[in-house]
């Protein structure tokens, strides 16, 4: 079975790195280099984005990893054997069936082997996935195995547990960005003399270390704060405030996190000593990306103080057309052999989901399953009509032209944007100065709270 398991798993394994890594535009991992090696592990994630997070963990590092799963994605039967086929240890969990609950010591006896095996286990301790900005409170599974695991083999087996921090820019967006951290790993056998004594302190103490890890590996607000002010807090501070520093803009994914981290720390610390003050930015923000949100500009394309329509212009002059000539034959075809399934796998992704944890991963299954049969409907179809070597060149083309009209429409959205900034700030100079005068008000008082945050006291 062992295996039986690997051979399956590792034959997969590319299918699902190409899946993530077509559905997201950008994926960066990193402390792969602190995974412990030639002992059994267990990796612990946190859970916002359902099927995807096992696939952003199982695609990020070498070894097969035994996923556990909520029992009620081993239904039908042939999903339920694949599933255990590729060494997924189903779970049962009393807001499904509590009478189900019995069954859970054979999962917990199947998680014993693995790790006695000298295998992987994959365990998600907030134990169900859920949209939220903010880590869950986590169930003492993870734990509980780690430990009692130990215990049945004299405390001697060297089980250790990697926090995983999983940070999805848009988790349900297509084409959005992830960000994969691997955390320093954690030795539980620090607390093998205490769970001699009390197994269920020691099981505590380590479910704690593992919630400390993964709340600084994840973008974990505070209790309280709201989300959706964060995102635009982000987007007013990155892309305004740094435009004026552009050496300290952050270069990659993970720099871009310790950002938002500095921010939502921040934010705590401004909304529990100034209130009001907090709440005046938070209003000038919401107003000035209503208003540019309105006019349809970017907050980018807003901080180029020297954005003149002239510019627009030539730079028009001299790549529309070339645009026009290359793209337009790229976008007619790309939108012929890739629209129809793209768009129907986003209806029924919609139909489906009953939170935004959902989507993107509905998105990715569909489409696997719709753009595999389109493709090969229109393959079929062109070998009717043209022969087979034409009908292999077309198979070839299909995703190519599918990527080449989405980087197509993104360049023609971006040309249209910066004609409307170019002509705001042309034709109505009144309401182009009280944007721009709005938006330095807003940097100005982002850069003073700054420095307040950066000096304030030490035990604040």
């Amino acid at each position: 079975m062992l295996g039986y398991h690997t051979m399956l798993y590792r034959l997969l394994a590319p299918l699902v790195r190409l899946i993530v890594r077509v559905f997201y535009r950008r994926i960066e991992v990193h402390g792969l280099e602190k995974i412990p090696a030639g002992c059994p592990l267990v990796f612990a994630a946190n859970h916002p984005n359902m099927a995807m997070d096992p696939f952003m963990v199982g695609s990020s590092c070498d070894s097969p990893v035994h996923f556990l799963a909520k029992s009620t994605l081993f239904s039908p039967a042939p999903v339920g054997w694949l599933l255990r086929s590729l060494g997924a240890v189903p779970v049962y969990r009393r807001t499904d069936d509590a009478s189900q609950l019995h069954k859970n010591r054979e999962t917990f006896e199947e998680c014993y082997r693995v790790l006695e095996r000298g295998e992987a286990i994959g365990i998600f301790p907030e134990g169900t996935s859920l949209y939220s900005p903010r880590l869950q409170p986590l169930k003492t599974g993870a734990a509980r195995i780690v430990l009692e695991t130990e215990e049945r083999n004299g405390f001697s087996k060297g089980v250790k547990i990697v926090p995983v921090g999983l940070n999805f820019r848009d988790r349900h967006l297509f084409r959005s960005d992830v960000l994969v951290l691997y955390g320093d790993p954690i030795d539980p056998s620090w607390a093998f003399d205490l769970y001699r004594n009390d197994p269920a302190a020691a099981v505590r103490e380590v479910t704690d270390r593992i919630e400390a890890s993964l709340e600084a590996l994840t973008d974990n607000l505070k209790e309280n704060q709201d989300d959706r002010f964060v995102k635009q807090l982000r987007q007013i501070y990155v892309s305004g405030y740094l435009a004026a520093d552009p050496a300290g803009a952050p270069r990659d994914l993970k720099e871009a996190f310790e950002v938002d981290q500095r921010l939502v720390d921040a934010y705590a610390y401004f909304d529990a000593t100034q209130t009001e003050r907090t709440r005046k930015v938070k209003i000038q923000i919401e107003t000035y990306l209503y208003m540019i949100d309105e006019l349809g500009l970017t907050v980018e394309l807003m901080n180029r103080r020297r954005l003149r329509l002239s510019w627009v212009l030539a730079h028009t002059l001299v790549r529309l057309p070339l645009l026009l000539l290359v793209g337009v034959p790229v976008w007619v075809w790309g939108f012929v052999t890739n629209y129809p399934p793209y768009r129907l796998c986003g209806v029924m992704a919609d139909r489906v989901s009953t939170d935004l944890s959902e989507p993107a991963t509905y998105k990715a299954l569909f489409g696997t399953v719709l753009f595999i049969v389109y493709y090969a409907a229109l393959t079929v179809l062109t070998a009717l009509l043209g022969g087979i070597p034409v009908a292999l060149l077309a198979l070839a083309s299909f995703p190519i032209a599918g990527f080449g009209a989405l980087e197509v429409t993104d360049r023609l959205t971006r040309f249209v944007q910066r004609w409307r900034t170019a002509v705001l700030f042309r034709f109505d100079r009144d309401l182009a100065t009280r944007l721009a005068r709005t938006r330095d008000e807003i940097i100005a008082e982002l850069r003073a709270m700054r420095e307040e945050w950066l000096a304030r006291p030490a035990d604040s």
